[in-house]
Parts: structure tokens; C-alpha cells; sequence
């Protein structure tokens, strides 16, 4: 059974991503589990060892995703385990300074998403991902190719 566990430390955040996954239908075999912090996210990747990590960049403070993620990445049975940022901060490269998306991507994350959260796009990637079919009423409902 494929893992997800969504990092955030707002819990409608968490929510709103959790919910997401219904999408995958009642049968869905996706555990979803939840941390509501970039320390607390660690002990739980030990312990549970998710498939996919959703991880807000900017939590309890500045960057904390940003340090949880190299925090992560030192491990060595989680350098390749997916980890994708998902966040408010939108900031595009100007005077010398990278945009968000590459400051992740430089500290470690994966790929990068911003919110509010566009499903159309990030729940086929989590379908690719984690082997789970998307429903056919759901493509429907998203205007995804069925």
C-alpha cells in the first residue's frame, strides 16, 4: 500500500490535502499520514517510510521545510524518496535572487506546487507516482483524457 504523508503545520492545510486524496475513490489503497511539523516529519519517515512527501516549505519557521528537507535528504535510505514542496510563496528570480521554485529544488524537494493547489495537475502526477488509477469519474469531473 502506497504512503503519503502531507507536512504542514496548519491543520486546514492538511486538511485540504487529505481531502484531495479522495479523489482516488473509496478503494483507493493510499495511506495518507500527517505531520504537523518538519521535525516531527522525520521521526515519521523513519518510522513509516512514505512513498511521497508533500511538505509546506514555510511552517512554524522561516524555511523549516527548507531544513527538514536537507534534514531528509542526509539520510541515506531517503535521498530518493519523492519529496515535493507545496506552498504559498510564489516569489519569481529577481536582482541576483533565485525564485522560490529553484530554492527548493536546490535544498532538495523534488518538484514544487503552489497554493491553492491546482488537482488537475498534481493528482495525475500522483497517479504516475504511486501507481493508483484515477477513477474514471473523476478524470470526468477534472477534464482529464480518459
Amino acid at each position: 500500500m502506497p504512503k503519503v504523508l502531507i507536512v504542514d503545520d496548519l491543520d486546514s492545510n492538511r486538511y485540504v490535502l487529505k481531502i484531495m486524496f479522495r479523489l482516488f475513490g473509496p478503494d483507493s489503497p493510499i495511506e495518507v499520514l500527517e505531520a504537523s511539523s518538519g521535525v516531527a516529519s522525520v521521526e515519521i519517515i523513519r518510522n513509516q517510510k512514505p512513498d511521497l512527501i508533500l511538505m509546506d516549505v514555510k511552517m512554524e519557521r522561516e524555511d523549516s521545510g527548507i531544513e527538514a528537507v536537507k534534514a531528509i535528504r542526509s539520510l541515506p535510505e531517503f535521498r530518493d524518496t519523492p519529496i515535493w514542496a507545496v506552498t504559498a510563496q510564489a516569489m519569481e528570480a529577481h536582482d541576483g535572487l533565485d525564485s522560490d521554485r529553484d530554492r527548493c529544488l536546490k535544498a532538495g524537494f523534488n518538484d514544487y506546487y503552489t497554493k491553492p493547489i491546482r488537482q488537475a495537475v498534481i493528482i495525475p502526477r500522483i497517479s504516475d507516482l504511486l501507481g493508483v488509477p484515477i477513477p474514471e469519474k473523476t478524470k470526468l469531473r477534472m477534464g482529464l483524457p480518459t
